[in-house]
């Protein structure tokens, strides 16, 4: 299955988060850790595992971000809105140009 992590920055929280994607096609499922938790729960948790078949037949593709529970709730609205979603659209226009899988 394919799995890349990135590091995106936000200045509004003067860090970086983490967003993996898994999956090659399909769409885009966002997804939130539990309180306290990092881009890496769904995973380490089975929920990748989980819907593994629907990744694998490229139905969607899963797009996991770290929280920050600790700092200021708009700033982590910022990072979701102003940096991962871009970064999830970026991807799907990347993705358009080639066809879904058999």
């Amino acid at each position: 299955m394919n799995r890349e992590a990135t590091e995106l920055w936000s200045a509004a929280l003067g860090a970086a988060g983490t967003v993996i994607r898994y999956g090659h096609w399909g769409r885009p499922v966002l997804t939130f850790p539990a309180e306290g938790g990092s881009a890496w729960d769904w995973e380490s948790q089975g929920m990748v595992h989980a819907v593994g078949g629907l990744l694998e037949g490229g139905r969607c593709k899963l797009c996991c971000g770290d929280a920050f529970d600790s700092g200021d709730r708009g700033a982590y609205e910022s990072w979701v809105i102003d940096q991962v979603a871009p970064f999830i659209h970026e991807d799907l226009g990347a993705r358009r140009t080639s066809s879904p899988p058999a």
